[in-house]
This record gives C-alpha cells, sequence and structure tokens, in this order.
C-alpha cells in the first residue's frame, strides 16, 4: 500500500486508480487517501461482495473537484436504473456482505490448502479466487470439471499464465462439492499419477 501512495505522491501530475475490486475479501484500502492525496482514485465495484455482477455497478472515489472533472466526461446515464434500484437493498444488507466474505475467506483458504497437499503450484490469493497451474491437461482440467457441473476459467491465454486455470471461492457448501470434483478430475487427467513439484 505504501507503494502505491510512493507512486501517487511521486508524480502529482499524473491520474492513480487503484482498483480494489476485491476489498472485502482482503481488508486493505486507500480509499482514506483518495481526498488528500488529489491525483489518486479509488474503483470498487458492487459485482463480487455484493453479488451484483450483472448490474455493472460500482464507485469511484477521489478528491471532489477531480471527480467533478471527470463527471463532464461521463455519459448522463452510465447506471442502468434497475442497478440503481437494487443499490440500496444490497448496501443495507451488511449482515449477508459479512457472512459471505467470511465464507470466502474460509473456501479460499481450505482450496489453497488442497493445492498445496496435491502439489498443485498456485499463487497466494487474496480475492476470491486461486489461480492455479494444472499444466499442460487444463484443457481437459477445465472440461472435466465442466462435465461435473463446475465452470473454471481457463486462463493459459492471459501472459504468463500458460497452463493456468482460474477457480472461485464460495459458500462452503459449493466448495465441499469443489475439492470432491477436484480430485476427481486431477485423478482423471493423471496428476496423481505426478510427483508434487
Amino acid at each position: 500500500m505504501d507503494d502505491l501512495l510512493l507512486i501517487a505522491r511521486s508524480a502529482p501530475q499524473a491520474a492513480v486508480l487503484v482498483d480494489e475490486a476485491y476489498f472485502e475479501f482482503h481488508g486493505e484500502s486507500l480509499l482514506e487517501h483518495a481526498g488528500p492525496i488529489p491525483n489518486l482514485f479509488i474503483a470498487r465495484t458492487f459485482s463480487k461482495a455484493y453479488g451484483m455482477a450483472g448490474f455493472r455497478i460500482g464507485m469511484l472515489a477521489g478528491a471532489a473537484g477531480q471527480v467533478q472533472s471527470l463527471r463532464r466526461a461521463c455519459s448522463p446515464y452510465n447506471v442502468n436504473g434497475v442497478a440503481l434500484a437494487c443499490l440500496p437493498a444490497a448496501l443495507a444488507d451488511q449482515e449477508y456482505v459479512r457472512q459471505y466474505v467470511a465464507e470466502v475467506r474460509s473456501s479460499r483458504s481450505r482450496l489453497q490448502g488442497e493445492f498445496a497437499a496435491l502439489g498443485v503450484p498456485f499463487w497466494p490469493s487474496q480475492a476470491n479466487f486461486v489461480l492455479a497451474r494444472i499444466g499442460a491437461r487444463h484443457a481437459d482440467f477445465v472440461r472435466g470439471m465442466k462435465a461435473r457441473g463446475i465452470l473454471v476459467r481457463d486462463r493459459s491465454s492471459d501472459r504468463g499464465c500458460e497452463g493456468c486455470v482460474r477457480i472461485t471461492a464460495g459458500w462452503q457448501a459449493h466448495t465441499d462439492r469443489l475439492l470432491t470434483e477436484l480430485h476427481e478430475t486431477l485423478k482423471e487427467i493423471g496428476w496423481a499419477e505426478r510427483t508434487p513439484a
């Protein structure tokens, strides 16, 4: 976080945007600095912890003068009416958000622990997903999970992510099933026959 503040303070003529889409799952924020540092902007979405992905709604925070300048470039109807009508209820239900975030954090920890035990390389996550390197059989893994009713994202075409898949962490009940199907699919593609890295 200090590095991001240093960048913003060192380049006062540049706009610095910090994407805090996964803030609820991580817990650290620069929001309090968005006003005092005039070139710092914080973006958040209600797609993740609030479950409003289809609504395409979020927020941007920054110094009042800077945000007013940005508003001049925005469409007057840049958020749809249905999203605006639903947002107050989502914001009011903080108990749901707390419960869901706790479930995701626990599921994420379980998933990472399972990858570690199986020798599947992964990147420690502070978001609501884990990125793991399945390797050359990644496409077979994605197909195998889909056949079992679980969708995972093939990230192999992303730079530096050859052989990688992204698996979302959610409710504990879903994670129970995910871990069962994960074992079955890895076995099916021959992962169990490999020596863990």
